[in-house]
């Protein structure tokens, strides 16, 4: 379930009202107080079938017992946008519920988000001079004494910036903001292609009703009343359009969020098309039409009705090199968001094949919420008997979790940083071995790494690197901060590096301790790696521990779910921009195929006479495929350099290759011109079977 903590003042600052019973206030966010929390309506309308007795009802939340005081708002479902809090609770319970989390209630921790609501006709420029004003006086009294000072300085010297709230929190927003630019980019270059296109293709109908246009004019209807039909036909197919694209939004719009979901991180949006987005699809609707429609349009009724009555009319060489150029520059877009998919499906691909330092197939995790329950020792030793696994180990942090743990640590006998210089992570036997990270020196963590024995720490290539240049870690003592407690640890073995923060960051200098030499509360994972099918054997774990811890859902997960989720921007981009690159691809190809179509069909009694003088059928396929090659050759000069220059723009949201990829430049090339060629086939071979009989007596 999804939950979120706030203070006693949060539902008031926001203006609400509970729909049934109360909502939080501050008398709930003392410490010690009963442990209390606010539902949503839609859990409400969901769990309860909105029954008014939900208060007062009691559930366990990792095991303690909560009561439910109240249901919020409809429509209210958090303050963190993309996400939805089904359970709300106050930040003084933390403690109590989720024991390892406990000293996230202490000064100097920074995970809250501040809402404030600023007195009526109170700008925010006066609002932030206030704050400044009062801020040092506030600092001196929460800052914790025990801060190096330099840190205290900084924070004392801190100022805060305020944003508009009614958009709510989302880290989303900060993640996400560029790729989605760049994706609604592509959307526009796509729907100009999709309207090149259209303009071809009314250019090429306008030609064929040359003689009625000229019927029309002769009889006295005016150049404007002409120029108003073409217009409302034109219009109106981008109307049509614009509907069936609404549909087509409304039935797709959860497979953007489900690209953003991954693993236990689920992202809740509601994307149905409101006002806002009908009137911008209705508005981009007319304007297309009537932008790319004035050209056919004009084309139409250029020249003059004697002109068009007679029987060899036709269209004007400008609008010829106008359909020529439409192609043309089809090719370029579709070059350019072929080359674009590329880098991004590439991208996507290296970090699939980048070693992260373990090996992600076959290991299943399991949460104990940071809870130790009966030892985990003994939970470790039930799941050996369990079928189908290999190894099982425990520790507080596994890789690519978006969770760490810092401290300062150095070799015995430096001094000890004020700063946290090195990631930490409690392992308990067997860790190594299960999750396949290479041991490299010395030794893993064994059983007799208990609280009564001498502290030991493993390290990793990039800690050894820094701190044991040219030398062997291995029996070297560390001096470090424990959980806030000085240690002074052997270092019994070293590992090859893990990515423990990201796939794109360097593995960073890891100290790994023994779990069972921890106090204290802190978070606990299960690791084990399993045979066969993982399902399975995750049904069989759960049906293991569950007795053994009652108070809550056991839950099973993959770890290669974990990594996947570290992935989810670059999973995201390959997977729409290779969409809307091969839906420009296909534009392109029929934007080609229209115009080759359309000038055989033109040229046809010109061909039967070329049949008919001689001409070999495989002359006149040469001769089609030659002008598909010219526009295809222009087009991909013209889509080079732009392709270039707009690959430097998303240059940070690429892996492993740089924007000017020649692989990925060359084979989207060679797919374009293997496709218009293909393309360009029907056509030709049309032109290579015209009978001269039939064509010289084309009217």
């Amino acid at each position: 379930m999804q939950g979120a903590v706030a203070t006693g003042g949060y539902y008031e600052t926001l203006g609400l009202n509970p729909t049934v019973g109360r909502l939080l206030t501050e008398e709930d966010d003392q410490l010690g107080a009963p442990l209390v929390a606010v539902i949503s309506y839609g859990y409400w309308e969901r769990q309860f079938a909105r029954d008014t007795g939900v208060v007062g009802h009691t559930f366990r939340l990792n095991g303690v017992p909560v009561e439910i005081v109240g249901v919020s708002p409809r429509g209210f479902e958090g303050s963190n946008v993309g996400s939805i809090a089904d359970i709300t609770m106050a930040v003084a319970a933390v403690p109590r519920v989720d024991p390892s989390s406990a000293s996230l209630v202490g000064a100097g921790n920074f995970w809250l988000h501040v809402l404030a609501r600023s007195k009526t006709g109170v700008p925010i420029a006066e609002v932030k001079a206030r704050l400044a004003s009062v801020w040092p006086a506030i600092a001196e009294r929460t800052i914790p004494a025990d801060w190096p000072a330099d840190r205290r300085k900084a924070l004392a010297d801190a100022t805060f910036e305020f944003a508009a709230g009614g958009i709510g929190h989302t880290y989303l927003r900060e993640v996400f903001w560029k790729p989605l630019v760049v994706l609604m980019v592509v959307v526009a270059l796509v729907l100009l292609i999709a309207c090149a296109n259209v303009a071809n293709l009314l250019l090429a109908r306008a030609t064929t009703r040359q003689r009625e246009i000229a019927v029309r004019l002769a009889i006295g209807a005016g150049r404007g009343r002409i120029l108003r039909q073409l217009l409302t036909e034109s219009v109106l197919l981008s109307l049509i359009g614009a509907i069936f694209g609404i549909g087509l939004a409304w039935v797709s719009s959860r497979f953007l969020v489900a690209i953003l979901s991954s693993g236990s991180m689920q992202v809740v949006f509601d994307l149905t098309p409101n006002w806002h987005v009908l009137g911008f699809t209705s508005t981009v609707a007319i304007a297309t039409g009537i932008l790319f429609g004035l050209a056919p349009a004009f084309q139409a009724t250029a020249a003059g009705p004697s002109s068009m009555l007679k029987e060899n009319a036709g269209m004007s060489s400008f609008g010829s090199r106008l359909l020529s150029s439409l192609v043309s520059t089809q090719v370029a877009l579709s070059l350019l968001l072929v080359i674009g998919a590329g880098l991004f499906v590439r991208t996507l691909q290296n970090l699939k094949n980048l070693d992260p330092g373990f090996k992600r197939e076959g290991v299943l995790l399991v949460n104990l919420e940071g809870r130790r329950i009966g030892v985990p020792k003994d939970l470790l030793d039930a799941l050996q008997t369990v079928p189908g696994i290999i190894s099982a180990s425990v520790s507080t942090h596994t890789p690519l979790n978006g969770s760490t743990w810092s401290e300062p640590a150095v070799p015995k006998g430096q001094v000890i940083p004020e700063r946290d210089n090195a990631y930490f992570i409690g392992a308990g036997p067997g860790f190594f071995e299960t999750l396949r990270t290479p041991l490299l020196s010395g030794r893993e963590f064994t059983e007799r790494d208990s609280a009564n024995d001498p502290a030991v720490a493993v390290i990793n290539e990039a800690y050894a690197r820094r701190y044991f240049p040219n030398q062997n870690p291995v029996g070297q003592q560390l001096s470090a901060f424990v959980r806030g407690e000085r240690e002074d640890l052997e270092i019994v073995g070293l590992v090859s590096n893990s990515k423990l923060a990201g796939l794109r960051a360097a593995p960073p200098p890891t100290v790994y301790v023994s779990y069972f030499q921890l106090t204290g509360n802190f978070p606990t994972t299960l690791a084990i790696r399993a045979s066969g099918s993982l399902p399975q054997v995750a049904a069989a774990i759960q049906k293991e521990l569950q007795p053994k811890l009652p108070d809550a859902p056991v839950e099973v997960r993959a770890l290669s779910e974990q990594v996947n989720a570290a992935m989810v921007q670059e999973r995201m981009m390959a997977t729409l921009a290779s969409g809307f690159g091969a839906l420009a691809l296909m534009l392109a190809c029929l934007g080609l195929y229209g115009l080759l179509d359309y000038t055989v069909a033109r040229r046809t009694k010109e061909m039967g006479i070329r049949m008919a003088l001689g001409a070999r059928p495989g002359r006149l396929i040469s001769m089609v495929v030659r002008s598909a090659v010219q526009l295809v050759v222009l087009g991909i000069a013209l889509g080079l350099p732009a392709a270039w220059a707009a690959s430097q723009w998303v240059k940070s949201m690429l892996f492993g290759l740089t924007p000017a990829d020649p692989a990925t430049i060359a084979g989207s090339a060679l797919l374009l011109a293997i496709a218009a060629l293909l393309a360009a086939y029907v056509p030709a071979r049309r032109a290579a079977n015209v009978d001269p009989m039939v064509a010289l007596r084309w009217e």
